[in-house]
């Protein structure tokens, strides 16, 4: 895969989708691969706008984790 985080012609990403779907294990794969979970879908709604809020504040410490693994050096 090229780029993970390519996103279709409506913006919705590998990211987007697996978030909707609610396969978490996909997201935590995506961002460990290094999917840009700051990418913003044609109607400006990035990828945390997608959770549901009841599980909003697991997925952003997941994602800040492993974005402070990421870099740092």
């Amino acid at each position: 895969m090229e780029n993970p985080s390519e996103a279709n012609d409506e913006g919705i990403t590998a990211l987007h989708n697996s978030i909707c779907a609610g396969h978490f294990d996909i997201v935590q794969f995506l961002v460990e691969f290094g999917c840009d979970v700051n990418a913003a879908d044609t109607d400006g709604w990035y990828d945390i706008c997608y959770f549901p809020e009841s599980i909003r504040a697991v997925v952003c410490r997941t994602i800040r984790s492993e974005c402070l693994q990421l870099y740092s050096v």
